[in-house]
């Protein structure tokens, strides 16, 4: 029997590597509506008006404060409500 070698492209493999990264970060992610609805409203407005120049979105605070969940949780959820 022949075996057939796939090979994923280097987007492939990186977009594999983002999707694992985001449900691990965004798993045990609870609360924060509050920025949730700010963000998701700054994004969607974004897509709408994508032909006027935006602002970027700028997420700061101490390290360990749920930064990257924060993003993940918003990736998946935007994804889910808006895709």
């Amino acid at each position: 029997a022949q075996q057939v070698e796939l090979r994923r492209s280097k987007v492939e493999v990186e977009r594999e590597y983002h999707d694992e990264l985001i449900e691990h970060r965004a798993k045990n992610f609870v609360g924060r509506e509050d920025i949730i609805s700010q963000i998701e409203e700054y994004v969607i407005s974004n897509i709408h008006h994508s032909t006027k120049q935006s602002s970027p979105l700028l997420v700061a605070a101490a390290a360990g404060a749920g930064k990257s969940a924060l993003m993940a949780h918003l990736t998946k959820f935007i994804q889910e409500k808006h895709m």
